[in-house]
Parts: C-alpha cells; sequence; structure tokens
C-alpha cells in the first residue's frame, strides 16, 4: 500500500526502524513529514518525498514535488471544507499567531491548495499518524482524507501517557476496537485483577488517597517553564514563528508580545475578579484548558472556545448550583503575563460575569475541586479522567480518549447540558465497577508504545526501543488489513 507518514519522527524512538519494516513488507512510503534532517537516513527510502515539517507549515512545497498543476481551491472545494477552516483559523493561533485574519485564510487556501494537489498525484491508500493531527497542516491533509475517502491511521496516548496507545482513523469517534469491546463486555463483571499491573497501578494511584496526582509531564512543566529555562524557551519559540512566517513586522510584534510589568496583564485581570470558592455549595467544575493544544483545537470541536462552554453550563444550571472555573497552572508560565488571543483582554471578567460562576484562585487544588463537586466538566482534558476515577460525572465537550467511558455525558448543546445535569442532579452515581470494565476493555484493545522521548526519557514505558518499533509497525500492519478488508 502506498502511505504517508505524518510528523514521524525519532531515531532514538524506534520510529524509523518501523518505517523500514513497513517498507520490508511491501508498503511504500511516497510521503514523509519529519520534524529533524539528521534523524533519517534518507537514502534507505528512495523513492520517498520527505518534507521538513517546519517548511510545510511555512507553505514551503517538498523537494520534487512540482506544483505549477496545482490549480488554487475553487468555491466547490471551499465550501465543502467550511468546517475545517473554522478549525484551522482558530488552529494558527499556535503559529501563526500575530498574522492577521485575512492572511491566515490566505495561508488555509495555500495549503488547502498544496495538499489537495499532492494527494491526487501521490494517490496514498493510507496516512499515520502519530498524534491527533493539530499544527495546521496535518489538520488539512487529514480532513481532505476524510471527504477523499483514504483510510487514516492515528495513535493516541491514553491513561495520562503512561506508555500505552490506542489506534484510531477518527478522533471524534475514537478507537473502534474499543467501542466493540465495550458492547461485546457491556454484561461482563471483570475486576481488578483482570486488569493489566499498569492499568491497575494507575487506577489506583488515581482512587486511593494521599499523595500528590498531577501527571508526571505537568510537574516537570511547572519546574521547566520558569527562570532561565522559560526564558530560553521563549527564545526558541520566537525563532520557529520568524522562520515560519520571515516577516521582519513579526520581530517587532513579538517583542511588544512580552509580559509588561506595569500594565495589564493575565494575572492581573484575574486576581480583580477572583473569588475563593466554597465547598459547602453545590457546583460543577471547570478547568480552562491550555490552548493552543490539541485537547482544545480540534479534541474539543467547537467548545475550543470555552467560555462557549461555560456559558452553557451557567445557561441550565439547577437552582441553587454553582460554576467555578480555575485556570490551567500553564498558561501563565508557558505564554507570560501578557494578553495573545487564547487570552484576550477581558477575557476572565468575561467569565466572571455570568451567572452563577465564579472564577476561583489559580492555586486552589484541583483535586480538592474535583472531591467536592457535584460534577467536572472539560472539552477534552485530563480532568474529566481524573474526576471519574473518583466517582464525580464527567460533563465532555469534546473528544478525549475515554469518551466511551462509565460516568461520561457527552454534552452538544444547552438541551443535552440539561438533561445531564439533571440525572446528575437526581442521584446518578458513577459505577467503579463499569470504569473496571472499561479499562479491561481499553486493555484489550491498546498496546505498549510511545512517539515522544518524554515516554521513554521517564522510564513510563517498560519497553525498549526494538519492541516499541515493532508493536508501532506490527500495529499499523494490523490496521491496514482490517481497513483494507473493510
Amino acid at each position: 500500500m502506498k502511505l504517508f507518514l505524518i510528523s514521524w519522527d525519532g531515531k532514538e524512538l524506534g520510529l524509523i526502524d518501523a518505517a523500514l519494516k513497513l517498507k520490508e513488507n511491501s508498503h511504500e512510503i511516497v510521503y514523509w513529514t519529519y520534524f529533524r534532517d539528521e534523524s533519517i537516513d534518507k537514502s534507505k527510502f528512495p523513492k520517498t518525498v520527505f518534507h521538513n515539517v517546519f517548511d510545510a507549515l511555512a507553505g514551503k512545497p517538498a523537494d520534487g514535488i512540482d506544483t505549477l498543476d496545482f490549480l488554487p481551491p475553487g468555491e466547490d472545494l471551499l465550501k465543502q471544507f467550511y468546517e475545517t477552516e473554522s478549525v484551522i483559523l482558530t488552529m494558527m493561533h499556535k503559529k501563526f499567531e500575530w498574522s492577521p485574519i485575512e492572511q491566515r485564510k490566505h495561508f488555509y487556501h495555500h495549503f488547502l491548495q498544496y495538499w489537495y494537489g499532492v494527494i491526487k498525484k501521490l494517490k496514498p491508500d493510507a496516512i499515520i499518524y502519530s498524534s491527533i493531527p493539530h499544527t495546521v497542516y496535518d489538520f488539512v491533509i487529514y480532513d481532505l482524507a476524510r471527504k477523499l475517502g483514504i483510510k487514516i491511521i492515528i495513535f493516541e496516548d491514553i491513561l495520562i501517557a503512561n506508555g500505552w496507545v490506542i489506534v484510531m482513523n477518527d478522533y471524534k469517534a475514537g478507537s473502534a476496537d474499543l467501542i466493540k469491546q465495550i458492547k461485546e463486555n457491556a454484561y461482563s463483571r471483570f475486576s481488578l485483577a483482570d486488569l493489566n499491573p499498569d492499568t491497575r497501578a494507575h487506577y489506583k494511584s488515581q482512587t486511593e488517597n494521599g499523595g500528590d496526582k498531577s501527571p508526571l509531564y505537568l510537574k516537570e512543566d511547572l519546574v521547566r517553564y520558569r527562570g532561565l529555562s522559560q526564558f530560553l524557551i521563549k527564545l526558541r519559540s520566537l525563532w520557529t514563528t520568524l522562520t515560519v512566517l520571515k516577516e521582519i513586522s513579526v520581530l517587532w510584534k513579538a517583542l511588544t508580545y512580552l509580559p509588561r510589568q506595569f500594565g495589564p496583564n493575565l494575572k492581573k485581570e484575574h486576581l480583580s475578579v477572583q473569588s475563593a470558592p466554597d465547598f459547602g455549595k453545590k457546583y460543577v467544575y471547570v478547568t480552562l484548558q491550555y490552548q493552543p493544544e490539541a485537547q482544545t483545537c480540534p479534541q474539543a470541536g467547537v467548545f475550543s472556545d470555552q467560555i462557549l462552554m461555560v456559558e452553557t453550563l451557567a445557561s441550565v444550571l439547577p437552582e441553587g448550583w454553582l460554576v467555578y472555573v480555575k485556570e490551567h497552572r500553564i498558561v501563565w508560565l508557558r505564554r507570560g503575563l501578557n494578553y495573545y488571543d487564547c487570552r484576550y483582554k477581558g477575557y476572565y471578567r468575561e467569565i466572571a460575569k455570568l451567572k452563577n460562576v465564579r472564577l476561583v484562585p489559580i492555586e486552589t487544588d484541583s483535586f480538592q475541586l474535583i472531591r467536592h463537586s457535584q460534577a467536572v466538566a472539560t472539552g477534552a482534558g485530563t480532568v474529566g479522567w481524573e474526576a471519574i476515577l473518583r466517582g464525580k460525572p464527567a460533563l465532555i465537550f469534546g473528544y478525549p480518549w475515554y469518551q466511551h467511558s462509565e460516568g461520561v455525558f457527552k454534552i452538544k448543546d444547552a438541551a443535552s447540558c440539561r438533561e445531564a445535569l439533571e440525572k446528575i442532579k437526581n442521584g446518578f452515581k458513577v459505577s467503579q465497577e463499569k470504569i473496571i470494565n472499561f479499562l479491561t476493555c481499553l486493555d484489550r484493545v491498546s498496546l505498549q508504545a510511545y512517539f515522544h522521548p518524554y515516554i521513554q526519557r521517564t522510564s513510563l514505558s517498560k519497553i525498549s526501543v526494538r519492541q516499541n518499533s515493532e508493536n508501532i509497525a506490527g500495529a499499523i500492519e494490523a490496521e491496514l488489513k482490517k481497513l483494507n478488508a473493510g
């Protein structure tokens, strides 16, 4: 089969070896986007078109791709991709933050033109992602593939990134194999003994009292984004932006973006409207997700506008209930205190003025907020899974990997939110037995694998690089056979 590998990089992780195994099994890798030029021995893939991710983001065509016959998208094609355009314009907060809306639209039209042309010219049978597409160019490829009927394979980390992944073909639908397992085992009664050791350890770590349950990656980020480390990271981010946009004006805008110490900023605005939570009240707890990132765009769908999520909750709250909203701890550290596209001036005031909504101090303990809540709401954040394991229902406004778990209420609008809150008010309880059933089903369809140095470095995964390579290549082979048979 003819394959595209998207954002596929990591010789030290075994991902290059996984590609070689696919080639040995008579698959042809016709297009490959990657991050580091030195990571791939391209001589082993003489027929492959290679494309650096940062060049792809800058709109540069890959070497060997003649774009002369790639026509600009017309009205009919653009109409088919209106939803894609909406997502992309939001997704561009990540790499095109200082671009005005019309420039973003022009970039999008260019991406659509190029990737539509590439797909039509090379005719891939399947496109393979190492994570949910969320970096502009890769999402354009994803939606084009869906519309053109091309098979898609996506790997997603699960259980708070502990070295296990699931495979899916549509991030909104989730894992088809997991859904099948859940249906087949709807009346089963599994126990903790049926879980694999890693899953069992994860379950116990989250449900037993004591200790800081925050994910290791969050703890590391809280250390990483401080002092000199934070300054160096911002310098690298600035250089990446300049490389992508190639505009002198960006430098001036970037300099003015640095946190203003004496003028208005995010922290000052937050402090002016925050209030301490009263744990004696009935409330729904909402964490604002870090933005821009995959868990908000694309995984939260239309609710990447997180104020819309809070407004939806506030509009249908049971009498006497409140919504407690807490900012993500990493936002001010990673982004600085200045306003930006996803946290514009007046953002916190907009939330705090809503009826029955309170913005709580950022240092408030998240697990205490979960513990005393009636429910937790999120787009596609980890907090929903943390809540379920603690017996609290989760109102999910997006498409996280755990969306089919016990305790999840899928929210699409005010009506579905009202219905969910009514059930919770009337005594809905999360069944730990059903959570264990869900985890058992998850064990049966997940595989040990990692796509990020973080997992390997922190020893969250117990498998070797060689085994990682074999597991990933084997999973792709199995998925290709299923997709081909279907």
